[in-house]
């Protein structure tokens, strides 16, 4: 889904919570910006694949590479792997409800990202991609292996983009 339409959504699932069950400003805010602020993980790939910071670029090639997704059949994007996106998977959404346990206001970070993820959903529908590519990031990681071919900018950098996420989560379990 197009950031415009996820900003739409969430101004107007914001403005109906700060309206209707009177909540704060700034509790309002906080789920306004999550509810599209979550795909910085986009942006992220982008910078790690390109070594390039252009907002404006990564916002062309993402649109590029969604247009070429789907111009290929459904059956044919089985073949695929598929990006990594660590904020759009349902391990991200525990360690916020978690999150929330210590501090609410993450509780309202996390109902910004479920606002996010309805649009998402409502897309992978559309378009006819099965629910595991944004429901599980673990499980697309496992999936990932049985593919060997890449679309757009994650082109011949989907294996080492893998081994950093995976280094990272081990470094962090090892120090932990």
């Amino acid at each position: 889904m197009l950031p415009k339409y996820h900003i739409l959504i969430g101004l107007v699932f914001s403005s109906i919570l700060y309206l209707i069950f009177n909540i704060s400003i700034f509790t309002s805010l906080l789920v306004f910006f999550s509810s599209f602020l979550i795909d910085v993980d986009h942006y992220i790939i982008y910078i790690f694949k390109t070594k390039d910071f252009s907002l404006t670029k990564t916002y062309k090639c993402g649109v590029e590479t969604a247009k070429a997704w789907r111009k290929l059949k459904p059956s044919e994007r089985k073949k695929y792997k598929k990006p990594i996106f660590i904020f759009h998977g349902v391990e991200f959404w525990i360690f916020l409800l978690l999150l929330s346990f210590f501090n609410f206001y993450f509780f309202w970070v996390f109902l910004g990202v479920i606002i996010h993820m309805v649009g998402d959903f409502a897309d992978l529908v559309h378009y006819q991609d099965p629910f595991y590519f944004k429901l599980s990031q673990i499980y697309l990681l496992i999936s990932n292996k049985k593919r060997d071919l890449s679309i757009g900018y994650i082109n011949n950098q989907e294996k080492s983009f893998t081994v950093l996420i995976t280094s990272l989560i081990s470094s962090s379990v090892s120090s932990g």
